[in-house]
């Protein structure tokens, strides 16, 4: 599964789409390098043959929750140090985190939605074209 994150131009994400990209990223994280705001991205909502992601980082739900509906993305991506609670009620639509080589990947609650997505999203589209692609293999 190829994931091409950080868009912030529609033409980017359909030249990403075009070369095979199964999901797109947008980061949704005031103050990093690649952060946009909802209304930057709106174009996400009209992305044919791909999956969407939205990156968040310590975000309350209820905002995670909104930017999703409002920009339609198919999955959410925490990024932080999200309480169990809002991790247990994302764990249907969250994307495992990004490790960082800052020890992310040693953290828990990173692993148990890493687990959660696996069997939340066997059955979802991007996972079937990867299937078939590696197939052709």
């Amino acid at each position: 599964i190829v994931k091409i994150c950080g868009l912030r131009r529609i033409e980017d994400a359909e030249a990403a789409v075009a070369s095979g990209a199964d999901l797109i990223g947008v980061v949704l994280v005031p103050s990093t390098p690649r952060a946009v705001t909802p209304d930057e991205v709106d174009w996400i909502r009209g992305l044919r043959g791909v999956e969407t992601v939205g990156v968040f980082r310590n975000a309350p739900l209820e905002t995670m929750i909104e930017v999703r509906r409002r920009l339609k993305l198919n999955w959410i991506q925490l990024h932080g140090d999200e309480p169990e609670e809002v991790i247990a009620e994302s764990a249907a639509v969250a994307m495992p985190p990004s490790f960082s080589r800052a020890g992310g990947a040693e953290r828990a609650a990173p692993r148990r939605a890493a687990a959660r997505w696996g069997e939340a999203s066997i059955d979802g589209p991007a996972f079937r074209r990867a299937v078939e692609r590696a197939k052709e293999y």
